[in-house]
């Protein structure tokens, strides 16, 4: 049960499925301002950050503590 729980909420790319709109509003703006960085990139990698929320649980279900 919970491999399955882990492979539907985190391994598959249904929870990263965002409607278009949405997915346009999370890219970087064009306004500069003398607080904020500079944007490496103007479009927002979806695949970057589901590869890294995948990475990020999966470190944690297997680090030493956790199976400790």
């Amino acid at each position: 049960d919970a491999l399955t729980l882990l492979e539907q909420s985190v391994l598959s790319d249904k929870p990263f499925q965002f409607p278009p709109e949405l997915i346009n509003q999370l890219g970087s703006s064009n306004w500069n301002h003398w607080g904020t960085p500079r944007a490496g990139r103007k479009d927002y990698s979806v695949h970057d950050v589901a590869l890294q929320w995948q990475t990020t649980v999966l470190n944690q279900l297997l680090s030493s503590n956790t199976l400790t």
